[in-house]
């Protein structure tokens, strides 16, 4: 396995794994930085190792969180599914990825449920939906089916902002259905995505797309009298 390392970065070669002329190797993020092969300052040939890409993509890696007790070994094309459900990592509150919300705690993804019912009880709760009656900024938190879920909500730049997240306890797949519904429960626009895991700050996720948009104007115009919006 010592061999499938990069000699800079020391991390698993990814390709494409390039020689120099003296036949040693690096990976292709430490490739851009150099100007000649930093084993022995030879220049680099251009050519690929093909057969040590293919052993690298296939060999199995332990966790990074071995030390903290999982025994996972898989190939690491595979390692950034488990990482995402592994219960042995130490992740940092939820809430610390939502609207500069700060937090210290740490601990195990299996200790997650408990910290957030104890010490943010009045952003959480237990049902299978949100409903919310505004379009004020708000950060919120429910427990399904032995999942916890962060709801986000944001009025930014004339328009309303809604996206939903996992924190990743349960390898289950979602999805999450945003239905802004009237007094009058017969005018609706739906809108409905898959649930990803949380890795990413709320303004990320503003960016990648997946969250349910819509313009202020849209909404009082069309929709004067909305009751409340349901998750």
């Amino acid at each position: 396995m010592e061999y499938l390392k990069c000699p800079v970065c020391k991390d698993r070669m990814t390709s494409p794994v390039t020689f120099c002329e003296k036949g040693h190797n690096v990976c292709c993020t430490s490739r851009g930085s150099l100007d000649e092969c930093a084993t022995g300052s030879h220049q680099f040939s251009g050519i690929r190792n093909i057969k040590l890409e293919k052993i690298s993509f296939w060999s199995n890696f332990s966790c990074p969180y071995l030390e903290c007790g999982c025994p996972v070994t898989i190939p690491v094309e595979l390692m950034a599914d488990h990482l995402s459900i592994c219960v042995h990592k130490k992740p940092t509150c939820p809430l610390n990825k939502t609207m500069s919300f700060v937090c210290p705690w740490e601990g195990l993804l299996k200790d997650v449920l408990f910290h957030c019912k104890e010490s943010h009880n009045s952003r959480f709760a237990e049902c299978e939906f949100f409903i919310s009656s505004s379009t004020d900024d708000a950060v919120n938190m429910t427990l399904h089916d032995n999942e916890i879920f962060i709801f986000h909500k944001r009025f930014l730049a004339g328009k309303f902002f809604c996206s939903l997240e996992k924190v990743g306890v349960c390898q289950r797949p979602y999805t999450a259905s945003f239905i802004p519904d009237t007094l009058r429960g017969c005018d609706r626009i739906t809108f409905t995505h898959s649930v990803d895991v949380m890795s990413k700050i709320l303004d990320a996720i503003l960016a990648s797309g997946k969250f349910l948009a819509r313009n202020d104007k849209l909404l009082k115009d069309l929709y004067p009298t909305v009751n409340s919006l349901y998750i």
